[in-house]
């Protein structure tokens, strides 16, 4: 419906006609490679806006004046993507019949998934690609989507190496249960896959993603991290924060009932200077997610950590002695 993309072209806003359309862009799109980056998506505020869409009124053939538009505003780097647009053009003359298959499939491959139709892939080999998973689970039904979560390779530039786990989604909720019962434990490239069920791709996900940082003031060095899914673990999350410099310590707190080893949910990074603590809250408490949750990052309560060993002994037996 829409496309606006700024002169540094860092950004880029996209406004569907479909909600379903948009939706399965996010699911396909998100975290994928883009020549030597990942793409970083999000749902936009409503109303983000403030002139209605008049796309319904334009004639036809206003549709080049509307493609000159989105020239101007692209850089000259898209000119490969104009080209090809020219040629998908020309090629859809020479082959109509073809197209209008190819038309009908796209429109059947684009219905909307069920709920609950997610699972999450753990213990997953180094070297598996999307499409060795795919031909992994499409004898349990059709797949939607596939993502293998992956970061920066530090000794290759511009190459990602791939996090041993990953989501599928398939449009069924049935072929998904059964993915779940059947391949469990099975073998892909000598690893025996975990698997259990995501809330990723459900409708609460929508949600979770548009939950909002609290506006804070830096206060210190400590960043407290909420929102951390429960399948996460101590070195996952260091392995986030690491990269915007040294970490003096990292807490994930575990519940407090007998014999759980499961964490709370929130996390305390606590960095050695506050220009590295200052250079990863800007840097990821926009949109970061973690198997498909966004991480909220607020400043935490520095008081705690100033006070001097003497000052806590004090509070702590005035607290005793009250009780007794």
């Amino acid at each position: 419906s829409r496309f606006l993309i700024p002169k540094h072209g860092i950004t880029a806003l996209i406004d569907f006609v479909e909600p379903f359309e948009a939706k399965r862009a996010f699911s396909k799109l998100a975290y994928s490679q883009y020549k030597t980056a990942p793409l970083y998506l999000e749902w936009a505020p409503e109303n983000v806006f403030v002139k209605p869409d008049n796309k319904s009124e334009t004639n036809p053939s206003d549709s080049s004046t509307q493609q000159n538009t989105i020239e101007d505003i692209v850089p000259n780097k898209s000119s490969d993507i104009s080209h090809d647009i020219v040629n998908h053009k020309h090629s859809k003359q020479s082959k109509p019949l073809e197209d209008e298959i190819k038309i009908d499939e796209t429109i059947n491959d684009m219905a909307e998934p069920e709920t609950n139709t997610t699972l999450f892939v753990k213990n997953l080999n180094f070297k598996t690609t999307e499409d060795d998973l795919k031909a992994h689970f499409s004898k349990c039904g059709k797949i939607h989507s596939i993502t293998i979560a992956k970061k920066k390779d530090p000794k290759h530039p511009g190459q990602f190496l791939s996090m041993g786990y990953g989501f599928i989604q398939f449009y069924k909720q049935q072929d998904a249960n059964e993915a779940l019962k059947l391949l469990q434990n099975s073998t892909l490239d000598e690893k025996p896959l975990e698997l259990k069920r995501s809330e990723r791709g459900n409708t609460n996900e929508i949600k979770t993603s548009k939950k909002s940082n609290k506006v804070t003031l830096q206060n210190g060095t400590k960043i407290l991290v909420r929102n951390v899914p429960f399948q996460a673990n101590r070195n996952e999350l260091h392995e986030i924060f690491r990269a915007f410099g040294e970490i003096k310590t990292l807490r994930l707190p575990k519940k407090l009932s007998p014999g759980s080893d499961q964490h709370r949910g929130f996390a305390f990074i606590d960095y050695h200077s506050k220009a590295d603590a200052k250079s990863a809250f800007e840097a990821l408490c926009q949109s970061t997610h973690l198997y498909g949750r966004r991480l909220v990052l607020e400043w935490a309560d520095q008081t705690d950590e100033n006070e001097n060993i003497e000052a806590l002994r004090k509070r702590t037996a005035q607290t005793f002695n009250a009780k007794s």
